[in-house]
């Protein structure tokens, strides 16, 4: 038996089962499910984050939303741009950059680091998926 979960208004969780008689029909329902869901509700613990690592977070959250649904080229890369901009500003901003402030630039470091993985991923020309 195959459990297939789906998230549902209120923050409910439904469980759709499929066996190999129904397995065709709790797919069917699954993708209903899935197609009335209009929001993604994201939960992160803020308790050790002061109140600019939370004003970027929303920040972040938002430019990814406009990057990925924008149907104008302009919107498109402005949007992804500064989506990059903000998050090296989290970087920069990161517990670990900013209480290891000894005589190396970890924040620094993190940014180029990354930017070599992001280029890595550019000239491989794939895209990541992290589906389940």
């Amino acid at each position: 038996m195959i459990f297939y979960f789906t998230q549902v208004k209120k923050s409910k969780l439904r469980e759709v089962f499929a066996d190999k008689d129904h397995e065709r029909l709790a797919k069917d329902d699954l993708m209903k499910e899935l197609k009335k869901l209009h929001k993604l509700n994201l939960s992160i613990d803020t308790t050790n984050m002061k109140a600019e690592q939370i004003r970027l977070i929303r920040s972040i959250n938002f430019l990814m939303s406009q990057a990925l649904t924008t149907n104008n080229e302009g919107e498109f890369f402005e949007s992804s741009a500064e989506l990059m901009r903000l998050c090296a500003s989290m970087i920069k901003l990161a517990h670990f950059a900013n209480n290891n402030r000894g005589d190396i630039p970890y924040a620094e470091q993190a940014l180029e680091y990354s930017l070599e993985v992001l280029q890595d991923q550019i000239s491989a020309a794939d895209v990541l998926k992290y589906d389940n």
